[in-house]
């Protein structure tokens, strides 16, 4: 809820249960999951139900803490997600949920863990939540190359 605040700039926003999805079979056209999955206890049931809601050809967006060594250096990893996934646990879990792999990217790496750390001194310390742009410029040049042990696995998802 504390993320649904008027900097959110979506137009229609709703708190729901992930593995329990208030809409109709088959009547969305797309979902976007950014940075969720690997906060759900029973994240295989939450994929069913977004299969189950999406239209045949619907959209999944998803991004996931890919699970390399610099995750391990990671402190969110720790205080809030219950896992981190490889390339291949993402993706076989999508197939094996529904979804045909149409587009997959990962990216991020030190300076990306630099500005989170940087955000969460900042925040803690402080109450306030800055983040400085020189790492966020270099975070973004990090996420420009396209490599698999980059610190966040971004997947474009097709229900078959």
């Amino acid at each position: 809820e504390k993320n649904l605040t008027d900097k959110n700039k979506a137009i229609n926003k709703i708190i729901i249960d992930a593995t329990n999805i208030p809409f109709k079979d088959n009547e969305l056209s797309q979902i976007i999951m950014l940075d969720v999955l690997e906060h759900i206890k029973k994240h295989e049931l939450a994929l069913k139900e977004i299969n189950r809601v999406l239209k045949k050809q619907g959209k999944l967006i998803i991004c996931v803490p890919n699970d390399t060594f610099l995750s391990y250096l990671n402190p969110i990893r720790y205080a809030q997600h219950e896992r981190h996934y490889t390339l291949k646990q993402i993706t076989n879990l999508l197939e094996k949920n529904g979804f045909k792999i149409e587009k997959v990217s990962a990216g991020g790496g030190i300076f990306e863990l630099a500005n989170l750390y940087t955000h969460l001194i900042i925040k803690y310390t402080t109450g306030k939540i800055i983040n400085p742009k020189y790492l966020d410029k270099l975070r973004d040049i990090e996420y420009k190359h396209n490599k698999k042990n980059g610190n966040e696995i971004a997947i474009l998802a097709v229900k078959k």
